[in-house]
């Protein structure tokens, strides 16, 4: 078994998440994004969700307000996967701005974020903190490259 080795750009992701009410960590696949979420220090303790789990895309699916209504900071990983949860997530922002409520994930390099454009052009996209996890071509254990 490989030694899991920590990312950098978590520390720049628990920083988001005191400001920032959404989180996105985007990044190609295999590049650590589940295991970090899982794995560090201010990121393993939330409620960690996966729409890799059929039951739990199910009931993204069928009832995407009610899924999101959670009082524990909540992690969604391959968010990507159920686009109901965009708008959901913006009318639950809107009610509610506490900086660090979610932190979504997803393998597709923006795909996470065109899942649901209505939900950007009607202001969702003030409400959140990008960062990428970068691929192997670059630096696998940090995050956005400078």
């Amino acid at each position: 078994m490989t030694a899991y080795h920590p990312r950098g750009i978590t520390g720049e992701v628990r920083q988001a998440l005191e400001n920032m009410p959404v989180v996105v960590l985007t990044g190609m696949r295999q590049t650590g994004k589940t295991t970090s979420l899982q794995s560090q220090r201010g990121l393993k303790d939330r409620l960690y969700l996966s729409f890799d789990d059929f039951a739990q895309l199910e009931a993204a699916k069928g009832d995407p307000d009610g899924f999101l209504r959670r009082e524990a900071p909540v992690t969604i990983d391959e968010a990507q996967k159920c686009p109901e949860i965009f708008d959901a997530l913006k009318r639950s922002v809107d009610r509610d701005r506490t900086p660090g409520r979610f932190l979504l994930s997803g393998s597709a390099d923006f795909a996470i974020l065109e899942a649901s454009p209505r939900a950007w052009r009607e202001g969702l996209s003030t409400s959140i903190s990008v960062r990428s996890i970068a691929g192997r071509s670059g630096n696998p254990l940090g995050g956005s490259l400078s």
